[in-house]
């Protein structure tokens, strides 16, 4: 879990990296990501395919301040633990980034990104890696998960962040 922690703080400490790269050609990273990978994250809503070196566990473990009744729509995929681990979670952010999301706030477990929506509204997108299965020894776990929590609802007017 550090690895991924250490690969988010990098990609959000240089948001220009990771987020807010505007989509032009698909870069080779999303190429072999698309040629590699059939399963798509939260497919008509997220659309991101799922990197080579992760997978989509039959049960996320979601957390249960996640999987509250119609709030978010929700995905995850898990990864090893080892070095290779912060390249598969560079690659989601890369992807996102070329995808419009922009780095957002820093939230309890996690952070924020969020993507330009409709009348001036934003997309917010949560992200939060952990050990899987959730209550794993830290220490001992030998796989991470990366949550994705994309809200129902868009930010408005007040409620949207400044970019």
């Amino acid at each position: 879990m550090r690895l991924i922690l250490t690969a988010l703080a990098a990609a959000l400490a240089v948001p220009t990296l990771a987020f807010a790269q505007p989509k032009t050609e698909p870069t080779q990273t999303e190429a072999t990501v698309q040629h590699t990978s059939q399963s798509t994250l939260l497919p008509g809503r997220l659309d991101l395919p799922v990197v080579e070196g992760s997978s989509v566990p039959d049960d996320c473990h979601f957390p249960t301040s996640l999987s509250g009744p119609g709030h978010y729509d929700l995905a995850c995929v898990v990864m090893s633990r080892d070095p290779e681990s912060d390249e598969v979670g560079a690659q989601y952010f890369g992807l996102l980034g070329q995808r419009g999301w922009h780095a957002g706030d820093m939230v309890v477990g996690g952070f924020s990104a969020t993507r330009a929506g409709d009348n001036n509204c934003e997309q917010v997108l949560g992200i939060y890696p952990s050990v899987y299965p959730p209550g794993a020894d830290e220490d001992s776990a030998t796989e991470s998960v990366i949550w994705f929590a994309l809200d129902r609802n868009q930010r408005c007017g007040a409620q949207t962040t400044t970019q």
